[in-house]
């Protein structure tokens, strides 16, 4: 009998065809939203706690899945097969580690492969909460007026459609989010304002997305951890990341992951900053690995054991911030 469904994560899955800076490739790995935040939420599961809703594509390769399958956290009667190719993508990486994206000729678009209502199980419906990883604004609506009131929605914008000219879809999307989730990247360009500033200067700004409807803003900040801003409390923390430098393989995939293993610590009733840290975490357990078939092999109780271990020394190193 299926088991109850704690987290219920939507978003792409794609074939991602990695190039680095250095030459390194990695070609063909399933990847995708809301597969990486899936597997970042698995770390702490293993009774079919996760599900996920998202479409793959027919042509996929069989291997690709098996991991995916046998993964004992993970629920996927919510995974759709679409015709075709689905999404191919190159990730491009620079000499400082900003990433393009470029789809292949052959590539589906991000509409016709994003998840929609009908594609969700009734049972992941009873979910604690929902995360919505990247997709376009139109469809995020949809599935945001097909979920229950009263439950946490987290989301995480897509940086093709988190722009000022797109305000209006946000007005209305923001007002159903209980966190949301930008990098620095996409925050600085939603409020047209340059990348790389103090912190302090994007408290004005975090509050200003915090007031569309938002309890907590999430912003991921890569190497300098996250800002995380509380509505009520007009408060701002900084979390420091837990990934040592010479630990980190691959960073694909990595804000993916700090958001499904913060959302589901914080439905499981951990305190903000302690899931807080439990997503940087997350995202430190998938640094050091290559794609989603090795972070569904991370056994349980591993993310756990990390997180036993730097707990202390990261609520120390967590500042809040003076909210002028």
């Amino acid at each position: 009998m299926a088991g109850r469904i704690e987290l219920a994560v939507f978003g792409h899955t794609t074939r991602d065809f990695i190039v680095t800076y250095d030459g390194r490739l990695q070609l063909g790995y399933l990847g995708g939203g809301g597969m990486n935040a899936a597997a970042g939420a698995s770390y702490w599961a293993k009774d079919g706690e996760v599900g996920l809703v998202t479409r793959r594509a027919s042509a996929m390769p069989p291997a690709l899945l098996e991991p995916l399958a046998r993964h004992p956290g993970l629920d996927i009667e919510g995974v759709r097969v679409m015709e075709g190719e689905g999404i191919k993508l190159w990730l491009l990486y620079d000499l400082d580690g900003y990433r393009h994206w470029v789809k292949h000729h052959d590539s589906a678009n991000r509409m016709e492969a994003a998840p929609a209502p009908g594609d969700i199980p009734p049972r992941y419906l009873d979910a604690g909460g929902f995360h919505i990883a990247p997709l376009p604004p139109g469809e995020v609506l949809a599935l945001l007026n097909a979920l229950p009131e009263g439950r946490v929605v987290q989301l995480d914008p897509h940086y093709e459609w988190f722009f000022q000219r797109h305000i209006g879809l946000w007005e209305q999307i923001l007002k159903k989010v209980t966190v949301v989730t930008p990098s620095e990247d996409e925050f600085t360009k939603f409020w047209e304002i340059p990348y790389g500033q103090p912190v302090e200067n994007y408290m004005p700004y975090l509050r200003r997305l915090a007031a569309m409807g938002p309890e907590v803003v999430v912003l991921k900040m890569g190497g300098k951890g996250a800002v995380l801003h509380v509505r009520e409390e007009d408060a701002f923390y900084l979390v420091p990341p837990c990934a040592r430098d010479d630990e980190i393989i691959d960073v694909t995939g990595a804000g993916d992951s700090f958001c499904g293993s913060f959302c589901i610590n914080l439905l499981r009733g951990r305190p903000l900053l302690e899931a807080a840290v439990c997503g940087m975490v997350g995202s430190a357990v998938s640094m050091g690995l290559r794609g989603v078939p090795e972070y569904l092999g991370v056994p349980f109780g591993r993310a756990e054991a990390l997180y036993q271990r730097v707990r202390k020394q990261m609520a120390n190193r967590i500042v809040r911030l003076d909210n002028g």
